[in-house]
């Protein structure tokens, strides 16, 4: 029986990012969706951008939900522009349609490289294979943009107002579950990079660098988080119940501090990969306090476990014994590593 159940269970993973909530929240999203939209004239047409609108749209805070669907929408008005002067020029044919993907795909580049909205690439695609005709049987880009519009925007509408729903009720102890995730990451990488220096395995630590860049992600989308936390309490504060100010100050040093590490450990591995072990030496005593503060970090995630309730004035400057500031650039990351790892453990002992 135990079997059955871990094979339908989730991974801790995917409960620290309230999955099972998802799953129930975008149930309920699709079939309001759907039993609204097949009865609507225009918005029946077209239920694949609604529902696509939707899931997009579908986050566990009202402020993120708002961000990601006026991006889709915006995504969506550039793949159309592209795309409809690109149909009035040419017509619509293979070429055509590489050249809508092509040139919306530069748009959104020159706006923003980091980022291409699959939104975007999927209404030039959208344009060019969904055309609808008029009352003369003649194709209308027109009537397709207006029903590609339409829908996205339905969907989207529902989402928003599915999150608001949600909130009401609240992801419980987003930030905290947030936190223990990538905690635990930091964790099983630094025991990595300190195995790999203990061991003079240099080259090995070039696969840290990858989980680095990873785990510096996990921790924006986490300000992100914060950010957006701070924004629901502000414009939302009728309707849902507010997140503890004080708290979600300490929860932005937390990620600040987490931020530093990632990027002095990045500094270490970086080191190891320009100069070698041999090069940069780093003593026992370095070593032991680096795993000292690998344990503090272990100490720090097993508190925001157990406890996560009582609210306390906290110092966050408050005194560590260091060992000072090291004899070479890598030791002294790991000084400011243990620092900062002490002063989330501060946090986390005295809030959770």
């Amino acid at each position: 029986m135990k079997k059955i159940m871990n094979l339908f269970s989730l991974k801790e993973e995917a409960y620290l990012f309230d999955s099972r909530a998802f799953v129930l929240k975008s149930f309920c999203a699709i079939v309001v969706a759907y039993v609204i939209g097949i009865n609507t004239n225009i918005i029946q047409l077209d239920m694949i951008s609604v529902l696509f609108g939707l899931m997009m749209t579908l986050q566990p805070l009202n402020s993120t939900g708002i961000r990601s669907g006026l991006e889709q929408v915006f995504a969506t008005v550039i793949g159309i522009s592209t795309t409809v002067i690109l149909v009035g020029i040419f017509g619509i044919n293979a070429i055509t349609v590489g050249l809508a993907v092509a040139v919306t795909l530069y748009v959104c580049l020159k706006i923003n490289w980091r980022i291409v909205s699959p939104v975007a690439f999927f209404t030039a695609i959208y344009m060019t294979q969904y055309v609808q005709f008029n009352s003369l049987g003649e194709p209308s880009m027109f009537l397709t943009a207006r029903l590609r519009l339409y829908a996205l925007v339905f969907g989207v509408l529902i989402g928003i107002i599915v999150n608001f729903v949600f909130s009401i009720f609240g992801y419980k102890r987003m930030f905290e579950k947030r936190y223990i995730y990538v905690g635990n990451q930091f964790i099983k990488t630094m025991e990595g990079i300190i195995y790999d220096i203990e061991s003079n395995n240099t080259d090995l630590l070039k696969k840290h660098i990858e989980d680095l860049k990873f785990q510096q992600e996990a921790v924006f989308a986490t300000i992100e988080l914060v950010n957006d936390m701070e924004k629901d309490s502000k414009y939302l504060s009728r309707f849902i119940k507010q997140y503890d100010k004080n708290k979600l100050v300490l929860n932005r040093e937390i990620t600040r501090n987490m931020e530093y590490i990632v990027h002095l450990n990045y500094d270490i591995c970086y080191c190891f990969d320009k100069k070698g072990s041999s090069s940069v030496p780093v003593s026992e005593e370095f070593i032991k306090y680096y795993k000292d503060g690998i344990e503090i970090f272990k100490t720090s995630v097993e508190t925001v476990q157990k406890r996560m309730d009582v609210m306390m004035d906290v110092d966050i400057n408050e005194k560590n014994e260091i060992l000072g500031d090291g004899n070479n650039r890598i030791e002294s990351n790991i000084c400011d590593t243990v620092q900062k790892i002490k002063n989330i453990n501060i946090i986390t002992e005295k809030i959770y």
